[in-house]
């Protein structure tokens, strides 16, 4: 339903939102596997026991030690084909053994029917836990689509963290767009009499769900739960590349953040505004990671009140993404051969990209040249310093995806601006939530919260604009 935005006293809550899972991209940004689906799906007629076989033998493939990309690509349909370079497909399976760690091989298998096509779902262990691997098929039996799905524990069940109080706040739910790319949201406001200040949050990379969920984890529904109990309403929304994925992942060569993050986010705003509930001049954008260095531009779309940046970075996604795979080859002490190749590979692609050489139809780290060539052209930190809206900046200083490198550069560049504040926490990691060593992509497995204190202090910047 549409949230009615004409009565600040009649609110409805939400039925329960669909559960759906997202996985913690690290290195590849926009999607950890490319897919590409005919647009008039028409129904399988090979036998479901021999889709099984061709997504097991397709896994098999991709977990041989051998270079088997070649005999990957051709169980691809020519879309398929098209959207997934060979490059891409040599990355898939060292990405997620460095993420998950060692593979101790298939569990399961089982078949199920997905808009008229035929789907696989393929359990796959590793070190640190279960994944799913989606195979979709075409009519003829071929690869029309690959993703990469965390399975979700049984005791994993997301518990609110004590500083939200459900009593204190009411979510509705909402419809950010209208038309092909509208998504589903939920709006949370305090009880109380309004107008109220609100935040819009912006997810990172990779196709994100409105809790940002990553393993047991929803960042996203802790901050809007603590920030609503404080007075501050909250919208969070499902993101494009999310609810319209297969549609996103069609058009990818000619995507670019604007279509992927940039809109919608304008559109959030715009719809805050509009609600009797909001303090129009008090809209304020919150974005995470990527949501956080595309918060300049979001702003120059939508004139926001103000801009929180949590873990935003200042330099370019091919930098960060080098530096991420170094960790994490290099985080156990040891770079093995194919963690070598590995990032011999993904440096090549950074390369490439930097240096502007992509083709127009081509795709590298699961992005389009347009996409790399609108990010590569944008300077966070010179359009940061050309605004006059006040700034957050909080980062965690545990984090390897975004580093206190990436803050540093923000603090240093924007020292002479007026109203730009910044904190960091010794102990938190990229989702804000506390930890101890060194942070590694299991830790995000592990359940836990955004830290109160971040909770409180963007609470009190709000308040204090």
């Amino acid at each position: 339903m549409t949230r009615n935005t004409t009565d600040c006293t009649k609110r409805i809550p939400a039925r329960s939102a669909r559960v759906k899972i997202a996985l913690a991209v690290l290195l590849i940004l926009t999607t950890l596997s490319a897919a590409a689906c005919s647009p008039k799906p028409k129904p399988v007629e090979l036998a479901d026991s021999d889709l099984e076989a061709r997504a097991e033998t397709l896994i098999t493939l991709l977990s041989d030690s051998e270079d088997m990309s070649a005999d990957v690509v051709v169980m691809f349909s020519s879309q398929m084909a098209r959207s997934v370079p060979t490059e891409t497909v040599k990355e898939l399976w060292p990405g997620l053994v460095s993420q998950f760690g060692e593979y101790k091989g298939q569990r399961s298998v089982r078949v199920t029917g997905e808009a008229g096509y035929k789907t696989v779902y393929v359990t796959c262990a590793f070190e640190t836990g279960n994944v799913n691997c989606k195979v979709v098929f075409d009519k003829a039996g071929l690869v029309a689509g690959l993703w990469i799905v965390p399975i979700e524990s049984e005791t994993s069940e997301y518990t609110p963290p004590e500083y939200a109080d459900a009593r204190s706040f009411t979510e509705t739910q909402v419809t950010i767009g209208q038309g092909e790319w509208q998504l589903p949201g939920l709006l949370a406001v305090p009880e109380g009499d309004g107008p109220f200040p609100a935040v819009v949050l912006v997810h990172g990379s990779g196709p994100n769900d409105m809790d940002e969920t990553i393993g047991p984890n929803k960042p996203f529904k802790d901050l809007a739960g603590g920030l609503a109990s404080q007075g501050i309403a909250v919208l969070r929304y499902e993101k494009r590349t999310y609810e319209h994925q297969a549609r996103m992942t069609q058009l990818t060569p000619s995507i670019t953040v604007h279509e992927e993050t940039i809109e919608d986010a304008a559109l959030a705003v715009s719809l805050l505004r509009s609600d009797a509930c909001i303090d129009p001049d008090r809209v304020f954008v919150l974005g995470h990671s990527l949501g956080g260095m595309l918060s300049p531009r979001i702003a120059a779309e939508s004139q926001p009140a103000g801009l929180v940046m949590l873990a935003a970075n200042a330099r370019s996604l091919p930098d960060l993404v080098e530096e991420q795979l170094n960790y994490l080859a290099t985080v156990d002490g040891t770079v093995s051969a194919e963690e070598a190749s590995q990032i011999a590979s993904v440096k090549a692609a950074c390369d490439k990209i930097r240096a502007g050489q992509l083709e127009k139809s081509e795709v590298v780290l699961g992005a389009g040249s347009a996409y790399w060539a609108d990010l590569m052209a944008y300077d966070p930190v010179a359009m940061a310093q050309s605004m006059e809206l006040p700034m957050l900046f909080l980062q965690g200083e545990r984090d390897y995806q975004v580093t206190m490198t990436d803050f540093g550069l923000w603090q240093e560049s924007l020292k002479d601006s007026s109203d730009r504040t910044f904190k960091s926490y010794p102990t938190l990691n990229h989702l804000f939530i506390a930890g101890t060593g060194k942070s590694v992509p299991a830790e995000y497995e592990v359940p836990g919260h955004v830290d109160e204190e971040v909770v409180d202090d963007i609470a009190q910047w709000i308040k204090n604009q």
